[in-house]
């Protein structure tokens, strides 16, 4: 926001379902120092459906106060700039956090699912989900947690249907793993 007292919208993109009820999530690529907006929604609150995750390289937007983009200049282009990855419906809420992408579907029977973005930002590669039958609302990611003297991280779920919260360890987690230890 150049001018905060004047907000201007710079890109509009359509997307299916969901209807006006997106969430999002920032990666700032390791290798390349690129931002990268993970966009999802779930449903068909407020019309559509059959939302789908979209990835955005938020490079393509001008990081020089003194030329900003224009209104509706639409910057991102489709292919290059922003991607559909599908996953139709694993979107409810979203979040990122130490390479991974978390999708949360709030309804399903597959709980989470946890995705590697470290390696290529936009083709996220999937390592595992929670199961269950309590869906997964939500999560969020807490770094650094001491645990009995030892220094762990920490993923936080909050079941929809199990109305139950599940703390897991995630310290080990990385692209060679496909499971929580």
């Amino acid at each position: 926001v150049t001018n905060a007292a004047a907000p201007v919208r710079v890109q509009f993109t359509p997307m299916s379902g969901g209807g006006i009820w997106r969430d999002v999530c920032t990666h700032v690529d390791d290798v390349s120092g690129k931002t990268y907006a993970y966009v999802a929604a779930q449903g068909s609150h407020g019309g559509g459906n059959n939302p789908n995750l979209f990835v955005f390289d938020l490079s393509w937007l001008s990081d020089d106060a003194g030329k900003p983009n224009k209104q509706d200049s639409n910057p991102i282009r489709q292919g290059n700039g922003y991607i559909d990855l599908g996953e139709t419906g694993y979107g409810h809420t979203i979040n990122c956090a130490r390479g991974l992408l978390f999708l949360h579907t709030a309804g399903s029977s597959v709980g989470c699912r946890v995705y590697d973005i470290s390696e290529n930002p936009t083709k996220p590669k999937f390592l595992f989900d929670t199961g269950g039958t309590g869906g997964c609302h939500d999560s969020m990611v807490q770094t650094g947690v001491d645990v009995g003297g030892e220094t762990k991280d920490l993923w936080i779920i909050s079941e929809a249907f199990g109305r139950r919260d599940n703390i897991r360890d995630i310290t080990l987690v990385n692209p060679k793993t496909k499971s929580i230890p």
